[in-house]
């Protein structure tokens, strides 16, 4: 719609565009479909499907069948696959209007107009639990695609595992010109139907119960005979017991379950025999300890001829089951590069750096880089699915401007957008698959900022640094696919380069001037990065240290085949650094420690060519080493018990690193002086909670009080739980429950007020919060739990830590020590 302007009255042209959608009936394109299945099948089984679409008799037609736990359709309301509403639905239009209206238009203000079209309705919520769901075997079987017979009927057999419940089964039928679908359901039952509860998860040390409920659907009376095994960090006490059982008859069994000294996944197996009819089945429960694991670190020279021991000295204080230790030999300064990528390929979190560095140490362990640096590595299917696993979480992250956000949300953590580039363009070159549109988007988006003088960084106290480096990152990257403008990097090094308070900015300024062609000004840059002096606060808010910057400086410059001796002696300095930091008890490295480390271990694995061989000898059984750049191999207690001894055959001395990890047999002693993290429990109602017998199904609130010393933008508290507990979200209760609840001075009702949360998960085990900590200004957060496993468990101590300041930490005091669950 269009009005015309006038002059006499002053008032200028004026338009209005819509879009109507304009319905068809497409029935004549859709037919009925019959899906007739078993009413009651057993499981184990082929389950018999018959499909009849008469519509489609003479003509060629095709066939999809599922077959879904109808548990998991109840949870995410997923309905029947419909072609015809899928294809035939109402569509976005994409609209685009190019005039100079624009320009004579009136401009008034207001409020942007609703838009009134389109398909692309948001989905409803997803209904949400109030506790985690508990551990079943899930079922999503597909066959096809089946061609219809000339009747337009179809067979088909759907192989249907251990599994006990509803199915949903669902056909999809189509041809060229019509589609249909239907679904009927089958219940699946057992002769002899065994369930077994079990805890979620174990410490060593606690007494727990198996509850096993058995059904006899035989048809007939009888006695089964019962027995419950256990493999690995577990043990169940009981003798195999024998029970009567009528038919549809129900009886509960209870077995005493323990956890023991080690770490993993234990299994239980049952075994029921009866009637004919036997089960088989096994059920995992996974035991963790009640704190934390750690690593020691040493690193020495060897001689040639000199013998390296390792014995069970090393594994003084720890768990025996826990214990794995490492040895790698190098001809190089010693690097911890393989404890780093594997406590990258473990680390549990997922927040845009964490997924990006656990994706980046995927990329580096292909089977040749594995090879040479002397680790187990991952096969081609696993490490595919961690990389495809990556770009699906960052392009869930990926804001609309193309950066990408922390946590999620529209808060960007742009200083780290370089960095996902880079991995993004490295997983392409090495041939994955990576999301082309995100990609693009990242590349423009490093693109435009380089081109308007970088992100200003305005509430960070060093922002002048973050968008200088911010540059030089984002100009290097762009550089390394030939799309930096030369111009651009020319000014930033002329006129910019002083406000960088690190040499890693210049480095990479330099490298991307060089890989431009401006190689006279990159030597200059490079050269400027070597020789400045690292001033790094104690926070900048570039999630890096000054061990990061170094060790990421060597990686770039061999890397990019740049080398000589000013690179050698900073690459013995870091190790002497690195060195001297292993040998306190403990020692932590952040994700991006990690990484940077772990990228240059492989640069010194490809570029080394000095070799060495050896003799190894384990338990007094020596073998021959062939010559090689590096060695590595993982022990075990047992190993150790029985002594390993490495002597090197080499022209010239070697370097060894032995890295020890574990869980401490004791608790770690409470430490506050970085951080101070305090956990109380109370009633529903706010009044604090009298230490005693726990009540099976009794809810309890969890309050988290957690204080730094200094400021902690990025800080991680993790709070295990007993394994008889199971955590619940706090914000899926009703609101008005908690109105008038109030805990130290907090009320529920408010209690987003009392920290500045990031993110927050609740897991089986534990309770895991991103929280952005002021200095002497607590924090307090809240959760509830609930007892659901009689036994007695360890009570874990909450702790708190900086993600990429790992010497921040801060563990609690474990109170009470043990808690205790009882049947109401």
């Amino acid at each position: 719609m269009f009005r015309g302007g006038s002059a006499v009255e002053k008032v200028t042209p004026a338009r209005a565009v819509g879009v109507a959608h304009v319905p068809m009936d497409r029935a004549d394109r859709t037919v009925p479909v019959t899906v007739t299945a078993p009413a009651q099948a057993r499981p184990e089984q082929d389950l018999p499907v018959t499909l009849s679409a008469p519509a489609l008799a003479g003509k060629t037609a095709w066939a999809t069948v599922s077959a879904v736990d109808v548990g998991i359709l109840n949870i995410t309301r997923f309905p029947v696959p419909d072609a015809a509403k899928h294809f035939f639905a109402q569509r976005r239009l994409g609209v685009d209007a190019r005039d100079l209206y624009g320009r004579v238009i009136e401009s008034f203000e207001g409020e942007a107009a609703t838009l009134r079209f389109g398909g692309d309705m948001a989905l409803a919520a997803l209904p949400q639990a109030r506790r985690p769901t508990a551990r079943v075997l899930t079922v999503d079987l597909f066959s096809g695609p089946v061609k219809l017979d000339a009747q337009g009927n179809a067979k088909v057999d759907v192989h249907v595992p251990d599994f006990n419940g509803t199915l949903r089964v669902s056909a999809l039928v189509f041809n060229d010109e019509m589609y249909g679908q239907g679904s009927s359901e089958s219940i699946l039952r057992a002769p002899i139907l065994a369930e077994v509860s079990a805890p979620r998860a174990l410490a060593p040390g606690d007494r727990s119960t198996v509850t096993l409920d058995l059904q006899n659907y035989t048809g007939a009376a009888g006695e089964f005979v019962v027995s419950l095994e256990t493999t690995g960090p577990i043990a169940v006490a009981g003798e195999k017991r024998t029970v009567s059982l009528d038919p549809e008859a129900k009886t509960t069994l209870s077995y005493p379950l323990s956890g023991t000294e080690g770490f993993g996944v234990g299994t239980l197996r049952l075994k029921v025999e009866g009637g004919g009819f036997a089960v088989n089945r096994e059920f995992d429960v996974p035991v963790r300890a009640a704190w934390s694991g750690i690593v020691r670190s040493r690193a020495q020279s060897l001689d040639p001829g000199a013998t390296l021991a390792l014995g069970s000295d090393l594994a003084a204080g720890l768990m025996p089951g826990t214990v794995s230790a490492r040895l790698t030999v190098t001809a190089v300064p010693p690097l911890p590069f393989a404890r780093a990528l594997q406590d990258l390929l473990d680390y549990p979190y997922g927040c845009v750096e964490q997924t990006t560095t656990r994706g980046y140490a995927a990329l580096l362990l292909d089977a040749d880089s594995a090879r040479r640096m002397g680790f187990p590595g991952l096969d081609e299917e696993a490490r595919r699915k961690r990389l495809e696993g990556a770009f699906s979480r960052l392009a869930a992250l990926q804001t609309e401007n193309g950066h990408f956000s922390m946590w999620g949300g529209n808060e960007a953590a742009a200083i780290l957008t370089p960095y996902i580039a880079e991995f993004l363009l490295g997983a392409r070159e090495a041939g994955f698959a990576v999301p082309e549109a995100m990609l693009q988007k990242t590349l423009e988006r490093l693109n435009e900022d380089l081109l308007t003088g970088g992100v200003p960084f305005y509430a960070y106290d060093e922002s002048d640094h973050l968008r200088f480096a911010y540059s030089a990152q984002a100009g290097y990257v762009l550089a390394k696919v030939n799309r930096a403008p030369l111009g651009t990097l020319r000014a930033l090094y002329d006129n910019e380069r002083s406000k960088s308070r690190t040499g890693l900015p210049l480095l990479q300024l330099g490298l991307a001037l060089a890989l431009q062609g401006d190689e006279t000004r990159g030597a200059k840059a490079i050269a400027e990065a070597l020789a400045k002096k690292d001033m790094r606060p104690r926070w900048l808010g570039d999630y890096g240290s000054e061990v990061r910057d170094q060790a990421l400086m060597l990686a770039l410059l061999r890397e990019n085949g740049r080398t000589g001796k000013p690179q050698d002696d900073r690459l013995l300095a870091l190790s002497r650094d690195l060195q001297a930091r292993s040998s306190e008890r403990y020692s932590w490295f952040s994700t991006q420690e990690q990484i940077a480390l772990a990228r240059l271990g492989k640069a010194l694995s490809n570029d080394s060519a000095q070799t060495f061989s050896g003799q190894l000898a384990i338990a007094g059984e020596t073998s021959a080493l062939s010559a090689d750049r590096l060695f590595s191999r993982d022990f075990g207690i047992g190993d150790l018990n029985a002594g390993v001894r490495y002597t090197p055959q080499a022209e010239a001395p070697v370097f060894a690193s032995v890295d020890v990890a574990g869980v401490p047999r004791a608790a770690p002693a409470p430490d506050d002086k970085q951080v101070s993290v305090q956990r109380s429990w109370y009633n529903p109602d706010g009044t604090a909670w009298k230490p005693g017998p726990l009540k099976e199904g009794q809810v309890l609130v969890a309050a988290l009080r957690i204080e730094a010393r200094e400021a902690m933008p990025d800080a991680l508290v993790v709070d295990l739980l007993p394994a008889g507990l199971e955590v619940e979200n706090l914000n899926l209760t009703d609101p008005e429950q908690w109105s008038d609840v109030s805990i130290d001075g907090t009320s529920l009702g408010e209690r987003g007020d009392a920290a500045q949360l990031l993110h927050e998960e609740y897991r089986d085990d534990r309770y895991v919060a991103a929280v952005k900590l002021y200095a002497g200004q607590p924090a307090r957060l809240f959760y509830l739990v609930r007892a659901v496993t009689p036994g007695t468990y360890v009570v874990p101590s909450p702790q708190a830590e900086d993600m990429y300041r790992p010497e921040l930490r801060g563990v609690g005091r474990a109170v009470p020590a043990t808690v205790t669950v009882v049947q109401p």
